[in-house]
């Protein structure tokens, strides 16, 4: 954690040094409303690692929601401490612990996994555990060890056939698999400081919660790489995989390439602002990482079957309620790949009743597809519909295809929100 405060306190230093003026004539954005939803993706065999991230966020704008009910600075203060101790902690473990889980069974057609928790995780289970829902909400009240573990007759059947025949094609196959279960839950990790960065960039205003969530997800990799030989986790044994696979990747790199991507995230100089402003009793109330409709990329590692890679987005104000998006995706430390992606996203004016969408490509290794629409039926309820189309030899789909045994892995779900 020392190196992530070093990388705010830098940011903050950087932003005095050269001034992070504020883009006056940059377009205010609409007001947002902070919603609760129902999802079809919420039933267990619907799991995706988009809505389930989502989730995440509204469980984070609650929390910032509820501070602002609280009637003393004290309680205020108390209830900081529990979200950053408490809720983001048991937020993080589910969604890193499921996020394994969710490319088990995209990778393996008898895809169960169990969750395990405290105890349970000294003894392997008979029975598949997959409820992300109980899992999070048991750790907000036990914070012990976790984990989570295959339960597939497929993945010991090809372990055991590997070793018998001696096959290094079929060994190198089934150890690119292991890569992409053993990272799945740092990359949903990551995955919800990225949508936390957009989430944050839509509002004029970072609360204490949302962005040390960010800066927590967002170092992620960093810290596990950092702690993989001494506990022996997820990174463990990544150096001797890659190398293996013929990938020119390291713990070293994995380490390197996290608080670099914090250093090139223009959230986290916003997150730095918002903070230093905080402290020294000032009010926000305009965006400070826009240039001329712009916005100030942010970069993300994730790691992949070839490498480590950034992710970095951004996005322009074409004007009010319509923005472009764009960014791409390449790799930084192993084999060559680049990927990528152009999208749209439009709230309508009143003639449209608010109505939202957004639509994106993201194409090199493969084509990816997300699209999604949100219809207010009233002041306070809105529908929603959600599909992705991801293709097994995309870094993004390695991350999000529902199913990495066919070329193409698709997901939809239909969604009902409480919007307050």
């Amino acid at each position: 954690m020392l190196e992530a405060f070093l990388a705010v306190v830098a940011s903050v230093f950087s932003l005095c040094a050269w001034g992070s003026a504020p883009v006056e004539d940059a377009p205010s954005p609409p007001p947002l409303k902070d919603s609760v939803t129902l999802s079809s993706a919420y039933f267990e065999r619907a799991y995706t690692n988009k809505q389930l991230t989502g989730f995440g966020l509204e469980v984070v704008r609650l929390g910032v929601r509820a501070e602002t009910l609280l009637p003393s600075r004290w309680a205020v203060f108390l209830w900081k401490g529990f979200c950053a101790g408490i809720v983001e902690r048991a937020l993080a473990t589910a969604l890193r612990e499921t996020g394994h889980g969710l490319r088990l069974r995209a990778l393996y057609s008898d895809g169960a996994y169990v969750l395990m928790r405290d105890r349970e995780v000294k003894t392997m289970p008979t029975e598949k555990d997959e409820n992300f829902f109980k899992f999070f909400f048991i750790k907000l009240v036990n914070a012990g060890e976790a984990l989570c573990s295959p339960l597939l007759e497929g993945f010991v059947a090809e372990e055991l056939s590997i070793t018998s025949s001696g096959d290094s094609n079929k060994a190198k196959d089934w150890l690119k698999k292991g890569v992409i279960f053993r990272t799945g839950g740092i990359n949903n990790n990551i995955y919800l400081a990225e949508l936390l960065s957009n989430q944050i960039f839509a509002h004029e205003d970072v609360p204490f919660f949302e962005g040390y969530s960010y800066i927590t997800e967002q170092t992620s990799g960093a810290r596990y790489a950092a702690r993989a030989k001494k506990v022996q986790d997820e990174l463990f044994g990544a150096d001797s995989v890659y190398e293996t696979l013929g990938v020119p990747a390291t713990l070293a790199n994995i380490k390197r390439a996290g608080w670099t991507s914090v250093a090139l995230s223009g959230t986290t100089y916003y997150v730095a602002y918002s903070t230093w402003n905080a402290l020294m009793g000032k009010e926000q109330s305009v965006r400070p990482f826009a240039f001329r409709g712009i916005r100030i990329p942010d970069t993300f590692s994730y790691l992949t079957t070839k490498g480590v890679s950034f992710r970095t987005i951004s996005e322009y104000n074409v004007r009010d309620h319509l923005d472009l998006t764009f960014g791409a995706e390449y790799i930084i430390y192993g084999l060559s790949a680049t990927e990528f992606n152009v999208g749209v996203k439009q709230t309508l004016d009143e003639a449209g009743h608010d109505i939202s969408y957004a639509c994106s490509f993201t194409f090199g290794l493969g084509l990816d597809v997300e699209a999604s629409v949100r219809i207010p039926v009233s002041q306070r309820i809105a529908l929603g519909a959600d599909v992705g189309v991801y293709s097994r030899k995309s870094l993004l789909g390695e991350r999000h295809s529902t199913n990495l045994r066919k070329e193409y892995g698709v997901n939809f779900s239909v969604s009902l929100s409480w919007m307050y």
